[in-house]
């Protein structure tokens, strides 16, 4: 069942969309009409009222990825020359970003998977409501959109759609302006206050996260105690030819989508969903994580990431072969024979085939087997791994608030059997 609400919105109208978004991939472009706003000033002691009751699931829905449309035009190797600096300057912002947060916005989306890595999907902002693009990113808490301001001598800005605060008769405007700089852009603007609706969920991080002390959309349903427990989980569809890309569950779990049992452990950061994982070892003993390390639960991820000097000994590990993208390909005919990887977390081994780390894809007429793993040293976090989306298509991923814990068990398939090895095949 997929419910709708709105709730007030912390928003930044910008004069610019980080100069040079379309190197990062984040691009904003006309969306679908959308259910209107409620036209009332913004308070900040306003609780954002449910109208029903949960738990309930919402569906992530899959379209053709950015990946395999590059791939089929041979273009896919120039772009991910500017992939992986994005990644990089995504955890740039989350260790530099203290000017604003927005965790405090909800919705029920229409998620689309955008380069395998981030979902993306339509929303309305303001009264009437005024309709965007945007990318979902859960490594970040602010929701950004371009503004009417902006210069038509800024070639981020002519061909996107842009937000007129004067045509929204719910925009509350702040008296403060912004500026954030990352690597490679910078962005000013105006703070101020908006409705929005959503067909989806965002800002699910953990409420001490948030640079101005709002609460979570999750931790209003916990007060209004809209939900029967303050839990949300992830399921996240193996099967790369099925529309239905995926599910969130507010307010519990959901016993089709897993086989029990649940394995807890507790969350070491809050921020960004981290815990603490004891090695990685294959059938020989360990190969990265020697003596324990740090991980968060990305569901923005893809792939599995880590730094480049261990997954290098995984890659070695696998009989991967570099190629000049920062990627590692295998023989597409040796993945039957490709070794186990385990990942030990708190005592407990969640173990992953060949057919779990690997993917196929078309490239210049050819197909080519790409491993799951990336290594990439994530800025301010030395030493941290990304479990994405190979790690949580297998694995079931429940995120406990209230006892601060993050818990894994084996996946089903959309047939409710257990997900079996599959690899994720983007050639058809």
């Amino acid at each position: 069942m997929v419910s709708k609400f709105a709730t007030v919105l912390a928003l930044f109208s910008l004069a610019a969309l980080f100069g040079t978004g379309a190197a990062r991939g984040h691009h904003l472009q006309h969306g679908h009409q959308a259910a209107k706003g409620m036209a009332r000033r913004p308070s900040k002691d306003r609780k954002i009222q449910f109208k029903w009751k949960i738990p309930f699931s919402v569906p992530l829905r899959r379209m053709d990825t950015l990946r395999t449309r590059l791939a089929a035009a041979g273009s896919l190797e120039q772009y991910l020359k500017h992939f992986h600096k994005s990644l990089r300057e995504r955890w740039e912002r989350i260790r530099d970003s203290t000017a604003f947060d927005a965790d405090a916005r909800v919705g029920t989306v229409v998620l689309h998977n955008y380069l395998d890595a981030q979902y993306y999907g339509a929303i309305s902002i303001g009264s009437p409501p005024q309709n965007f693009t945007v990318l979902f990113d859960t490594g970040s808490t602010a929701l950004w959109v371009p503004s009417k301001k902006c210069s038509i001598y800024d070639a981020s800005c002519p061909l996107r759609q842009k937000f007129d605060s004067l045509m929204s008769s719910s925009y509350q405007p702040v008296e403060r302006n912004v500026e954030i700089n990352y690597a490679s852009a910078a962005m000013k603007g105006e703070k101020g206050f908006e409705l929005a609706k959503f067909d989806g969920i965002l800002g699910m991080g953990f409420s001490e996260a948030s640079a101005q002390n709002l609460s979570t959309v999750f931790d209003n349903m916990v007060t209004q105690q809209k939900v029967q427990e303050p839990v949300f989980s992830f399921w996240l569809n193996r099967n790369s030819t099925s529309e239905l890309g995926g599910e969130i569950t507010f307010g519990g779990i959901n016993q089709r989508r897993f086989v029990a049992p649940i394995n807890y452990t507790p969350v070491t950061r809050k921020a960004h969903w981290q815990f603490k994982i004891d090695s990685i070892s294959g059938g020989q003993g360990k190969i990265a994580c020697q003596n324990g390390c740090q991980a968060a639960a990305d569901t923005g991820a893809s792939l599995i990431v880590g730094p480049k000097n261990e997954v290098k000994e995984i890659q070695k590990y696998i009989g991967g072969t570099p190629d000049n993208n920062g990627q590692y390909t295998v023989a597409c005919e040796e993945i039957p024979n490709l070794p186990d990887i385990s990942f030990n977390i708190d005592g407990k081994a969640y173990t992953l085939k060949g057919k779990d780390y690997v993917w196929k894809y078309p490239t210049m007429g050819e197909t080519i087997c790409i491993s799951g793993f990336m290594g990439i040293d994530l800025p301010g976090r030395a030493g941290l791994w990304l479990l994405g989306d190979v790690f949580i298509g297998r694995y079931y991923t429940v995120f406990d608030v209230g006892q601060s814990r993050i818990g894994f068990a084996q996946a089903k398939d959309e047939n409710r059997a257990p997900v079996e090895p599959e690899v994720r095949d983007f050639t058809d």
